[in-house]
């Protein structure tokens, strides 16, 4: 039986062992960090990382900074943790003094908690202790200077390894290592290839990039794992961009559709295709949002139980009774990866949980409004089924009448809405400058689309395409107002871009009128508003 006794911080974020007796129990015991495991839960957690006695955080005389008395014991690989709440009757002195305890028994309550050791750096959600591997975190740790090698090619270390080992990288995005490195260059390859599968490329002109090996689609594996028939020897080394049409400057689905299964084609098909003017491809971290390397998204993945597909779980789960399925239901081709991600979003959508000030709301009429005179507006608009899902753009151009002059849509494929959205601008701009106009109004339902087109530069990499192929536009010789509406002022353009995803993929266009737009195009026309709760 081993116990550790010491105080808990007001907050519950560090425990401090007591005791002069204690001096080798505390060199050779980890530290016990407090954390509330759940509601009217304990504040303590249990052992983590192992530190030395003059490195915990330091006391203030007389300050109340202790919030309470705990007691950790280890018996028969269970942790039984006894805490003290009372908040005024304990203080400390500073490092390196034994502090004075001032207990009241009468005022002191007790919890407890009891904790496997297997649980101890399970989540939360598990039931377990939420307390960090530090072995799994000194991984991710180092594999942020493997993140910088590969994207800060400038620094000084990074120049100074690549002048002493070489270019240690490729287009897949490992580290190379040999038995005579150095062992910091070892610890930092090996960490990093743990986690290589984090991170993907954002293809810009497509030069270096492999379009079969290489991972470059957001969150999947290189394609020549999925695809659907043997990709033949030569073109395993193809890049990126000898899959773009020459002619129309798309992606050259006749060499494509045989390969790769319809929802891969999706996929690839809400992709920018390269182009020389993007500039160079550069590197993303798939697992955060902004595709910075992150050493907690890092550890998250390191941490992540691993499925193993082969369980004989899987065979039970898919063999249950038929009549739980849809008719159409389709059973995946990897069973355990396709549960743990609906598992996943379950769980995601159980356990988030936000707080913040209601603004202040109030009624407006809002409506659709001409452009001034010798201006055209291009109304334009995206959606998503499922975000990411089946995506599709849309839009109109009127005149400063309120006619229809034209329209189009465009299936984007597999892609979020934002992306759709962003779609849905570039090609209303492209088919406004082909119609030689050259006084554009830009109108969008969306602000975050509406921020990226106005020089704020995009939170997520993999928009960077898109962004910079409209900017390029929006810089030419002429005159673009990008501006913001309600939705219910862009009802014609929200109607094109679900309206779209009944297509083929690409973009298509018309002249015409279609039927089903007449009544919203009238509405906009006579100048029909449409009540909005609006935030002040």
């Amino acid at each position: 039986m081993e116990f550790i006794a010491g105080l808990v911080s007001r907050n519950g974020d560090f425990f401090r062992p007591l005791g002069r007796g204690a001096a080798e129990q505390r060199r050779r015991s980890d530290r016990v960090r407090g954390r509330s495991r759940r509601r009217g839960g304990p504040r303590l957690a249990a052992v983590g990382c192992r530190i030395r006695w003059e490195a915990c955080l330091s006391w203030s005389r007389g300050s109340g900074y202790a919030a309470g008395v705990a007691l950790a014991v280890s018996f028969s690989d269970t942790w039984y943790i006894i805490i003290s709440e009372d908040y005024t009757n304990c203080r400390g002195d500073s490092v390196g003094s034994t502090p004075e305890i001032c207990m009241n028994k009468e005022k002191l309550t007790f919890k407890s908690a009891f904790v496997q050791d297997g649980q101890i750096y399970a989540t939360d959600q598990t039931w377990g202790l939420g307390l960090r591997d530090l072995s799994l975190f000194n991984t991710a740790t180092l594999a942020k200077r493997g993140w910088g090698f590969l994207t800060t090619g400038s620094a000084l270390w990074v120049l100074v390894v690549r002048g002493k080992y070489g270019e240690r990288t490729d287009s897949s995005l490992t580290l190379s290592l040999k038995s005579t490195d150095s062992w910091q260059w070892k610890g930092i390859a090996k960490a990093w290839n743990r986690v290589a599968g984090g991170a993907s490329w954002s293809v810009r002109n497509g030069n270096t990039v492999r379009f079969w090996e290489d991972r470059w689609l957001r969150g999947g594996e290189p394609l020549i794992r999925i695809a659907t028939s043997m990709v033949d020897a030569l073109a395993v080394g193809s890049r990126v961009k000898e899959y773009v049409s020459t002619d129309t400057g798309g992606w050259d689905w006749s060499r494509l559709e045989h390969m790769l299964d319809y929802t891969t084609l999706l996929k690839v098909a809400a992709h920018r295709p390269p182009a020389p003017e993007l500039g160079d491809n550069n590197i993303c971290w798939a697992l955060e949002p902004s595709g910075a390397f992150s050493v907690k998204t890092a550890y998250a993945m390191l941490a992540e139980p691993q499925w193993n597909a082969e369980d004989s779980i899987w065979r039970y789960v898919w063999g249950w009774n038929r009549g739980l399925f849809a008719q159409d239901f389709v059973r995946q081709t990897e069973e355990s990866k396709h549960i743990q991600v609906v598992a996943s979003g379950f769980e995601c959508a159980n356990t988030s949980r936000t707080s913040c000030v209601k603004p202040r709301k109030e009624w407006r009429w809002v409506r659709w409004r001409r452009p001034p005179p010798g201006w055209i507006k291009v109304n334009t608009d995206g959606a998503s089924r499922g975000n990411p899902g089946l995506a599709g753009a849309g839009g109109l151009i009127c005149g400063d009448d309120g006619r229809w002059i034209c329209g189009f849509v465009h299936n984007v494929g597999f892609a979020t809405s934002t992306i759709a959205k962003l779609w849905g601008a570039l090609v209303g701009l492209e088919l406004a400058w082909d119609r030689g106009y050259r006084y554009v109004v830009l109108e969008l339902d969306s602000q975050v689309v509406q921020r990226l087109l106005s020089n704020q530069p995009p939170t997520n990499s993999y928009l960077d395409p898109l962004v910079n192929n409209i900017n390029n536009i929006l810089y030419r010789d002429w005159h673009v107002e990008v501006s913001h509406t309600y939705q219910e002022s862009n009802m014609c353009a929200d109607w094109m871009a679900r309206w779209a995803t009944s297509f083929s993929l690409g973009s298509y266009f018309f002249v015409a009128t279609p039927i089903g737009i007449n009544a919203l195009l009238e509405g906009n026309f006579v100048g029909a508003s449409i009540s909005r709760l609006c935030v002040v």
